[in-house]
């Protein structure tokens, strides 16, 4: 009997070694991959998963407003022109075509290393279809790949071999988008029967809960917000999120019946016919919503004087070298009447849904 338990012992003993040399291959992995795929970034080669590195070289409760979504958030919103207008430091939780069931984990995943006081969340993203069982799968999936990158980043070693085609450079997240393509549905925009609503399908509630559950966890407000998109948004769609920011208590902004006042030209503004903002756009979108973060949270430190933040006003001038040129771009493709083209071959913006409004 003795022999016997000793043997069971030194079975169990031998996995548990297994296991351990293989979580510690997999971290050191981890560490690597996580490397490489920051230096791809830093050298304008973005790739989609960027964000994650990006979020862990943060410094330490260094954010103060976290912007989830998924490229409608890309197009329009700067968080260096945040911080220049009101002093805010804010980070981008983005990626193109991202799915709420990943954006979850990564707001989570936030939360360890920063203490933010409010979490932006653009709306869009609440109306994917996503059947439960996927949903969930790629929600544990996200958690796992969040601990061991190794999972996540896996792919990396095949850009030594087929590097990724060169993307616009990224500016704390945001990237400077040219091109004209004039809006199209203007004229039915925000124009639905107001009482009637679009409902959020039942996975993308159970995603949202988890979001607020966090954020409360936190201590961290929750704020809604839909930016102008054409393509994107109606009436039904604004009476349902309507309805379950007022459920839950929360503030919701929906830019699109703000577009006049915030000046929106859509003729001007948008490079792929109303489904995303340039950065025309963007800058009149991202000024008019730290306004109104700003009156809501006026407690939201500025770090424009702050030594702390010095890298910040480094990057601000190069930045604003750069939005004076694609500017002058924007101008004079708007002048030729722009284009009709969606989207560039090569460019990774999500290719959404069009049953929207």
């Amino acid at each position: 009997m003795r022999s016997k338990l000793l043997f069971a012992m030194k079975i169990l003993a031998r996995v548990a070694v297994f296991f351990a040399i293989l979580f510690a291959i997999l971290f050191a992995l981890s560490g690597i991959t996580n490397w490489v795929t920051s230096q791809e970034g830093k050298t304008d080669r973005h790739m989609r998963d960027y964000i994650y590195t990006y979020l862990g070289e943060q410094k330490k409760n260094s954010i103060d407003v976290f912007v989830g979504g998924d490229s409608e958030t890309m197009a329009s919103f700067s968080p260096i022109q945040a911080f220049e207008e009101e002093g805010i430091a804010s980070f981008p939780l983005v990626m193109p075509a991202a799915r709420l069931s990943e954006l979850v984990p990564m707001i989570q995943m936030s939360m360890e290393n920063q203490s933010p006081k409010v979490l932006l969340l653009e709306t869009n993203l609440l109306y994917q279809k996503i059947e439960p069982a996927v949903g969930f799968k790629v929600l544990m999936e996200s958690k796992i790949s969040n601990r061991l990158m190794v999972f996540r980043l896996h792919n990396v070693w095949k850009h030594a071999f087929s590097p990724l085609p060169k993307q616009y450079k990224l500016w704390r997240g945001f990237r400077l988008r040219d091109g004209v393509a004039p809006a199209v549905k203007v004229d039915e925009y925000m124009k639905q029967p107001a009482d009637e609503k679009r409902p959020i399908a039942w996975m993308n509630r159970q995603l949202f809960n988890m979001i607020l559950r966090t954020c409360r966890k936190n201590h961290v407000r929750l704020i809604l917000y839909s930016c102008p998109s054409t393509t994107n948004y109606g009436m039904r769609k604004h009476n349902s999120l309507q309805e379950l920011a007022d459920e839950n208590g929360l503030t919701y902004i929906d830019l699109n019946l703000a577009a006049d006042e915030i000046g929106i030209d859509w003729n001007a503004d948008t490079f792929d016919q109303g489904d995303h903002l340039n950065l025309a756009g963007a800058r009149k979108v991202t000024s008019y919503l730290v306004r109104d973060v700003k009156q809501l949270m006026p407690d939201l430190p500025d770090h424009r004087n702050d030594p702390e933040y010095a890298d910040w006003l480094t990057d601000a001038a190069e930045y604003d070298k750069a939005v004076e040129e694609v500017l002058g771009l924007i101008e004079d493709e708007a002048a030729a009447g722009g284009g009709d083209a969606v989207y560039e071959q090569g460019d990774i913006w999500s290719d959404w849904d069009k049953e929207i409004h």
